[in-house]
Protein backbone atom coordinates (compact mmCIF):
# COMPACT_ATOMS: atom_id res chain seq x y z
CA UNK A 1 0.00 0.00 0.00
CA UNK A 2 1.59 3.93 -0.95
CA UNK A 3 1.54 6.29 2.15
CA UNK A 4 0.54 9.97 2.08
CA UNK A 5 4.61 9.72 2.60
CA UNK A 6 5.05 8.51 -1.24
CA UNK A 7 3.36 11.70 -2.45
CA UNK A 8 6.46 13.30 -1.36
CA UNK A 9 9.28 10.87 -2.57
CA UNK A 10 7.68 9.61 -5.62
CA UNK A 11 7.55 12.27 -8.57
CA UNK A 12 4.62 12.54 -10.91
CA UNK A 13 6.15 10.56 -13.75
CA UNK A 14 6.86 7.74 -11.84
CA UNK A 15 3.10 7.47 -10.48
CA UNK A 16 2.23 7.13 -14.00
CA UNK A 17 4.50 4.46 -14.88
CA UNK A 18 3.05 2.57 -11.65
CA UNK A 19 -0.28 3.55 -13.43
CA UNK A 20 0.47 1.61 -16.54
CA UNK A 21 2.48 -0.90 -14.59
CA UNK A 22 -0.68 -2.00 -13.43
CA UNK A 23 -2.93 -1.30 -16.43
CA UNK A 24 -5.10 1.69 -15.12
CA UNK A 25 -5.62 4.14 -17.96
CA UNK A 26 -6.81 7.35 -17.44
CA UNK A 27 -4.12 8.44 -15.51
CA UNK A 28 -3.14 11.15 -17.96
CA UNK A 29 -3.11 14.72 -16.21
CA UNK A 30 -4.03 13.58 -13.17
CA UNK A 31 -2.54 14.68 -10.04
CA UNK A 32 -0.60 12.24 -7.73
CA UNK A 33 -3.39 12.61 -4.80
CA UNK A 34 -5.51 10.75 -7.39
CA UNK A 35 -3.46 8.35 -8.99
CA UNK A 36 -1.91 6.99 -5.34
CA UNK A 37 -6.06 6.67 -4.00
CA UNK A 38 -6.72 4.77 -7.47
CA UNK A 39 -3.10 2.55 -7.42
CA UNK A 40 -4.19 1.28 -3.49
CA UNK A 41 -7.48 1.04 -5.34
CA UNK A 42 -6.20 -1.34 -7.44
CA UNK A 43 -4.28 -3.38 -5.36
CA UNK A 44 -6.77 -4.14 -2.99
CA UNK A 45 -8.84 -5.12 -5.79
CA UNK A 46 -6.27 -7.34 -7.07
CA UNK A 47 -5.74 -8.94 -3.84
CA UNK A 48 -9.57 -9.54 -3.20
CA UNK A 49 -9.37 -11.57 -6.91
CA UNK A 50 -6.62 -13.20 -6.07
CA UNK A 51 -8.30 -14.85 -3.09
CA UNK A 52 -11.30 -15.07 -4.58
CA UNK A 53 -9.75 -17.16 -7.52
CA UNK A 54 -8.01 -19.49 -5.26
CA UNK A 55 -11.17 -20.33 -3.58
CA UNK A 56 -13.14 -20.40 -6.75
CA UNK A 57 -10.60 -22.80 -9.36
CA UNK A 58 -9.71 -25.25 -5.24
CA UNK A 59 -11.12 -27.97 -6.46
CA UNK A 60 -11.36 -27.58 -10.61
CA UNK A 61 -10.49 -29.58 -13.06
CA UNK A 62 -10.38 -30.08 -16.43
CA UNK A 63 -13.21 -31.98 -17.99
CA UNK A 64 -11.14 -33.34 -20.96
CA UNK A 65 -7.61 -34.78 -19.52
CA UNK A 66 -8.79 -34.22 -15.90
CA UNK A 67 -5.43 -32.20 -14.88
CA UNK A 68 -5.73 -29.35 -12.66
CA UNK A 69 -7.36 -25.78 -13.84
CA UNK A 70 -6.81 -22.66 -12.68
CA UNK A 71 -7.60 -18.89 -14.61
CA UNK A 72 -7.03 -17.89 -16.82
CA UNK A 73 -9.32 -20.96 -18.48
CA UNK A 74 -12.55 -21.11 -20.42
CA UNK A 75 -15.39 -21.82 -18.27
CA UNK A 76 -19.12 -22.73 -19.45
CA UNK A 77 -21.88 -22.96 -17.74
CA UNK A 78 -25.11 -24.37 -19.20
CA UNK A 79 -28.73 -23.71 -18.03
CA UNK A 80 -28.91 -26.49 -15.53
CA UNK A 81 -25.86 -24.04 -13.26
CA UNK A 82 -23.36 -26.96 -13.57
CA UNK A 83 -20.24 -25.16 -14.34
CA UNK A 84 -17.26 -26.85 -17.01
CA UNK A 85 -13.48 -26.17 -16.69
CA UNK A 86 -10.95 -26.39 -19.84
CA UNK A 87 -7.88 -25.21 -20.50
CA UNK A 88 -7.40 -23.24 -23.54
CA UNK A 89 -5.40 -25.50 -25.28
CA UNK A 90 -7.46 -28.84 -24.61
CA UNK A 91 -11.03 -27.28 -25.37
CA UNK A 92 -9.30 -25.80 -28.55
CA UNK A 93 -7.66 -28.65 -30.13
CA UNK A 94 -10.77 -30.86 -29.07
CA UNK A 95 -12.75 -28.50 -31.41
CA UNK A 96 -9.75 -28.09 -34.43
CA UNK A 97 -8.87 -32.58 -33.98
CA UNK A 98 -13.13 -33.12 -34.69
CA UNK A 99 -15.03 -30.36 -35.92
CA UNK A 100 -17.28 -31.32 -33.43
CA UNK A 101 -18.52 -27.57 -31.83
CA UNK A 102 -20.85 -29.52 -28.84
CA UNK A 103 -19.71 -29.01 -25.73
CA UNK A 104 -17.85 -32.75 -24.82
CA UNK A 105 -19.89 -33.26 -21.61
CA UNK A 106 -22.72 -31.63 -22.24
CA UNK A 107 -23.18 -32.26 -25.99
CA UNK A 108 -25.19 -28.49 -25.95
CA UNK A 109 -23.92 -27.47 -29.03
CA UNK A 110 -21.81 -23.99 -28.75
CA UNK A 111 -23.35 -19.98 -29.52
CA UNK A 112 -21.32 -18.35 -31.52
CA UNK A 113 -21.17 -16.01 -28.35
CA UNK A 114 -19.72 -18.71 -25.89
CA UNK A 115 -16.87 -19.62 -29.53
CA UNK A 116 -16.43 -15.49 -30.12
CA UNK A 117 -15.61 -15.32 -26.01
CA UNK A 118 -13.50 -18.61 -25.93
CA UNK A 119 -11.66 -17.10 -29.31
CA UNK A 120 -11.26 -13.75 -27.69
CA UNK A 121 -9.79 -15.17 -24.44
CA UNK A 122 -7.60 -17.59 -26.16
CA UNK A 123 -6.26 -14.62 -28.40
CA UNK A 124 -6.33 -12.17 -24.98
CA UNK A 125 -3.75 -14.77 -23.11
CA UNK A 126 -1.52 -15.66 -26.01
CA UNK A 127 -2.68 -19.28 -27.14
CA UNK A 128 -2.65 -19.19 -30.89
CA UNK A 129 -5.09 -21.22 -32.56
CA UNK A 130 -7.27 -20.76 -35.45
CA UNK A 131 -11.12 -19.63 -34.76
CA UNK A 132 -13.76 -21.86 -33.13
CA UNK A 133 -16.05 -19.60 -34.09
CA UNK A 134 -15.08 -19.87 -38.26
CA UNK A 135 -14.80 -23.85 -37.54
CA UNK A 136 -18.64 -24.09 -37.00
CA UNK A 137 -19.02 -21.43 -40.04
CA UNK A 138 -17.60 -23.90 -41.90
CA UNK A 139 -20.00 -26.50 -43.13
CA UNK A 140 -17.47 -28.75 -44.95
CA UNK A 141 -14.51 -28.79 -41.94
CA UNK A 142 -17.11 -31.31 -40.12
CA UNK A 143 -17.89 -32.86 -42.68
CA UNK A 144 -14.38 -33.81 -43.73
CA UNK A 145 -13.02 -34.71 -40.37
CA UNK A 146 -15.29 -37.18 -40.19
CA UNK A 147 -14.13 -38.26 -43.50
CA UNK A 148 -10.86 -38.75 -42.37
CA UNK A 149 -12.12 -40.46 -38.99
CA UNK A 150 -14.32 -42.59 -41.12
CA UNK A 151 -10.78 -43.60 -43.26
CA UNK A 152 -8.41 -43.55 -40.14
CA UNK A 153 -11.24 -46.04 -38.31
CA UNK A 154 -10.57 -48.44 -40.84
CA UNK A 155 -7.18 -48.77 -41.50
CA UNK A 156 -6.44 -49.12 -37.66
CA UNK A 157 -9.36 -51.82 -38.00
CA UNK A 158 -7.81 -53.70 -40.68
CA UNK A 159 -4.04 -53.12 -39.30
CA UNK A 160 -5.15 -55.07 -36.20
CA UNK A 161 -6.59 -58.51 -38.20
CA UNK A 162 -2.86 -58.23 -39.89
CA UNK A 163 -1.10 -57.79 -36.82
CA UNK A 164 -2.77 -60.35 -35.43
CA UNK A 165 -2.18 -63.05 -38.50
CA UNK A 166 1.45 -61.98 -38.10
CA UNK A 167 1.45 -63.19 -34.23
CA UNK A 168 -0.42 -66.57 -35.16
CA UNK A 169 2.34 -66.82 -38.33
CA UNK A 170 5.33 -66.63 -35.07
CA UNK A 171 3.28 -68.41 -32.41
CA UNK A 172 2.30 -71.85 -34.44
CA UNK A 173 5.36 -72.01 -36.17
CA UNK A 174 3.67 -71.40 -39.20
CA UNK A 175 7.58 -71.91 -41.10
CA UNK A 176 7.93 -75.37 -40.48
CA UNK A 177 4.44 -76.49 -41.59
CA UNK A 178 4.92 -78.49 -44.66
CA UNK A 179 3.69 -77.74 -47.57
CA UNK A 180 0.64 -79.34 -48.32
CA UNK A 181 -1.36 -76.80 -51.34
CA UNK A 182 -4.26 -75.11 -50.51
CA UNK A 183 -4.87 -74.15 -47.35
CA UNK A 184 -7.59 -71.85 -45.32
CA UNK A 185 -6.86 -69.62 -42.38
CA UNK A 186 -9.64 -67.42 -41.01
CA UNK A 187 -12.17 -68.63 -43.88
CA UNK A 188 -9.75 -67.27 -46.02
CA UNK A 189 -8.22 -70.16 -48.16
CA UNK A 190 -4.46 -69.36 -49.49
CA UNK A 191 -2.25 -71.21 -52.55
CA UNK A 192 0.73 -72.35 -49.49
CA UNK A 193 1.43 -70.61 -46.66
CA UNK A 194 4.12 -68.96 -48.13
CA UNK A 195 1.61 -67.02 -49.76
CA UNK A 196 -0.05 -66.34 -46.58
CA UNK A 197 2.98 -64.58 -45.06
CA UNK A 198 3.73 -62.94 -48.25
CA UNK A 199 0.39 -61.44 -48.69
CA UNK A 200 -0.16 -60.41 -44.52
CA UNK A 201 3.44 -58.59 -44.67
CA UNK A 202 2.53 -56.50 -48.23
CA UNK A 203 -0.49 -55.59 -46.95
CA UNK A 204 0.81 -54.16 -43.54
CA UNK A 205 3.24 -52.21 -45.42
CA UNK A 206 0.97 -50.59 -47.73
CA UNK A 207 -1.84 -49.89 -44.61
CA UNK A 208 0.83 -48.93 -42.33
CA UNK A 209 2.05 -46.12 -44.77
CA UNK A 210 -1.65 -45.26 -45.52
CA UNK A 211 -2.25 -44.67 -41.86
CA UNK A 212 0.59 -42.44 -41.76
CA UNK A 213 -0.86 -39.92 -43.81
CA UNK A 214 -3.79 -39.43 -41.74
CA UNK A 215 -2.67 -40.45 -38.27
CA UNK A 216 1.36 -40.67 -37.47
CA UNK A 217 0.31 -40.76 -33.65
CA UNK A 218 -1.64 -44.20 -34.47
CA UNK A 219 0.74 -45.44 -36.93
CA UNK A 220 3.67 -45.22 -34.58
CA UNK A 221 1.90 -46.83 -32.05
CA UNK A 222 0.47 -50.08 -34.14
CA UNK A 223 4.33 -50.54 -35.68
CA UNK A 224 6.23 -50.37 -32.27
CA UNK A 225 3.73 -52.43 -30.80
CA UNK A 226 4.32 -55.29 -33.41
CA UNK A 227 8.16 -54.58 -33.34
CA UNK A 228 8.23 -55.28 -29.98
CA UNK A 229 5.98 -58.48 -30.05
CA UNK A 230 8.30 -59.74 -33.23
CA UNK A 231 11.71 -58.63 -30.64
CA UNK A 232 10.00 -60.66 -28.43
CA UNK A 233 9.31 -64.10 -29.98
CA UNK A 234 13.31 -65.08 -29.29
CA UNK A 235 12.19 -68.82 -29.58
CA UNK A 236 13.22 -68.35 -33.14
CA UNK A 237 16.03 -66.15 -33.21
CA UNK A 238 18.09 -69.09 -34.06
CA UNK A 239 16.92 -69.77 -37.65
CA UNK A 240 18.35 -68.28 -40.20
CA UNK A 241 17.85 -65.98 -43.05
CA UNK A 242 16.58 -68.08 -46.41
CA UNK A 243 16.71 -66.42 -50.10
CA UNK A 244 13.30 -67.88 -50.21
CA UNK A 245 11.04 -64.58 -49.22
CA UNK A 246 9.68 -64.99 -46.45
CA UNK A 247 10.53 -68.66 -44.87
CA UNK A 248 11.06 -67.55 -41.24
CA UNK A 249 11.05 -65.59 -38.16
CA UNK A 250 14.05 -63.50 -39.68
CA UNK A 251 12.70 -62.99 -42.79
CA UNK A 252 9.15 -61.26 -40.79
CA UNK A 253 11.47 -59.37 -38.82
CA UNK A 254 13.69 -57.88 -41.49
CA UNK A 255 10.01 -56.80 -43.52
CA UNK A 256 8.74 -54.80 -40.73
CA UNK A 257 11.86 -53.20 -39.79
CA UNK A 258 12.38 -52.06 -43.22
CA UNK A 259 9.00 -49.99 -42.87
CA UNK A 260 10.54 -46.28 -42.19
CA UNK A 261 7.88 -44.33 -40.48
CA UNK A 262 8.20 -40.65 -40.04
CA UNK A 263 8.51 -39.69 -36.13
Amino acid sequence: MLTRRDLKEIDIKQFRKLCKMNGIKGYSGKKKEWMLNILNSHRASRKIQHRWREKFYRDAVDSIDFDDVYHPCFIYKPVDGKRYFYKFDTIISYIIKTGDVRDPCTRITYTDEELTRLDEMAKRYGYKYRSTLKIKKNRNYSRRIQERQNIVSTLECRLSEITQNIEYILENNIFEWEDSGHFTIHNTTYTNFRMYIAENLTEYRIRIRSLQRYDNQSATRIHRSIQEKINQSTQYSHWTSSPTFPTNWLSVKRVIDQVQLVE
